[in-house]
């Protein structure tokens, strides 16, 4: 990618009305991912903006910790079953570099609670177009009627290869990671 982290960071900030969206988490600047792992919606709320910086991009390990310290504080898990199973999927798919993103920057305990307004994929559509990922791993029900309606014939799990505005992706759907997806079945799309 040609575009500046400063220049992404400006126009990430003129979408998002809130610092407490979450627009994406990666290691390091989006503009060099070229997976994307799409879900509906984040569950905590953390302020995106302090862990980036226009020299680097953003410090997953830094938020990381941050992420955990607020689900323990709050009496939770401080890992949930779906960030587990996305952490073997960006293991695995190394030397990939992938950024995982929703759907929905709104932070939710869960979907249903989205309000109609918070609803909207104008930040998912931007990184999309922005960062034009080479393959997309979907999870979930409205991740994959995103794209369904785009790509004639996509099928959860199944890999497809589709063209997008940007060029041709590779797609793969599969159900909800946290409760509907095994560690075993993670682990049997990455060796596809």
């Amino acid at each position: 990618m040609s575009q500046s982290l400063p220049k992404f960071r400006e126009q990430l900030q003129d979408l998002m009305h809130s610092p407490y969206l979450r627009p994406f988490v990666c290691e390091g600047s989006p503009l060099d991912c070229d997976v994307f792992i799409v879900g509906i919606n984040a569950t905590t709320k953390l302020d995106f903006w302090r862990f980036w910086t226009d020299d680097y991009g953003f410090h997953k390990e830094k938020w990381l910790k941050a992420y955990q310290e607020e689900r323990v504080e709050k009496g939770k898990r401080a890992i949930t079953p779906t960030r587990n199973k996305i952490g073997i999927l960006i293991k695995e798919l190394a030397p990939h570099k992938c950024l995982e993103t929703n759907l929905y920057a709104t932070a939710t305990a869960r979907a249903s609670q989205l309000e109609k307004e918070e609803q909207s994929t104008r930040i998912f559509e931007f990184l999309l177009e922005t960062i034009q990922p080479r393959i997309i791993y979907l999870y979930g029900s409205e991740p994959f009627e995103y794209f369904s309606w785009q790509i004639k014939g996509l099928k959860q799990n199944e890999i497809r290869v589709a063209e997008l505005a940007y060029g041709k992706v590779s797609l793969y759907a599969t159900r909800h990671l946290s409760y509907q997806t095994s560690y075993i079945q993670v682990s049997r799309v990455i060796a596809e």
